[in-house]
């Protein structure tokens, strides 16, 4: 009674396996690229509002006694204090712009103390890779200055 047992793997096992991680790991990848890709737009979007509600809140203070307004461009966000001559220029990240506007003008301006914007409408951002449209998102800036 002499059994010969070859211990371990055969090689038809092993590359099963590593395709089988192969495949694993290129979900795994393109689950992560799609929520990182999602999550630089969202931030992206929320520091636009939360620009676009700074400057509001400025006007509304009056703060140097003078209105506020915001100047939209494909790749750039720019505050200007009307009256002065500063301006804050922020570049959208890499990839994030402004792909629609219903404005009607690149120009926001918030009248002082009401805080009324000069015009209303939705702005949509979207991010790009490659020359491909990989998300967007879009937000509306009412009648009251308030972002929907």
């Amino acid at each position: 009674m002499n059994k010969n047992f070859q211990k371990g793997f055969t090689l038809i096992e092993i590359l099963i396996a590593v395709a089988l991680f192969a495949i694993v790991g290129r979900i795994v990848w393109a689950s992560f690229n799609s929520l990182n890709n999602r999550q630089v737009l969202d931030s992206e979007v929320f520091f636009i509002k939360s620009v676009i509600q700074k400057v509001r809140l400025e006007s509304l203070d009056s703060k140097g006694g003078i209105a506020h307004g915001i100047i939209f461009g494909s790749s750039t966000l720019t505050v200007v204090d009307q009256g002065a001559t500063t301006t804050r220029v922020y570049m959208y990240t890499n990839g994030v712009q402004l792909s629609t506007s219903t404005i009607g003008t690149s120009t926001i301006v918030f009248s002082k103390v009401s805080g009324l914007p000069s015009a209303t409408g939705t702005l949509t951002y979207s991010l790009t890779k490659g020359g491909t449209v990989i998300g967007t998102s879009s937000f509306s800036v009412n009648g009251v200055g308030v972002i929907q």
